[in-house]
């Protein structure tokens, strides 16, 4: 289940994050820190890193 979730995050914020990109929402520095963000504080909270 972990693994599944890994992967369906990875493929759908990518989705996301490419959508904003060429809608102009976002430049893809600005996606990636985001992405980053989400990312770290998801693991933060999940393995109690923070």
């Amino acid at each position: 289940m972990h693994y599944l979730a890994a992967v369906l995050f990875r493929r759908y914020i990518a989705r996301i994050a490419i959508d904003w990109v060429s809608d102009g929402a976002w430049n893809a520095n600005q996606a990636k820190r985001v992405i980053d963000a989400i990312a770290h504080a998801n693991a933060e909270w999940l393995y109690g890193l923070a």
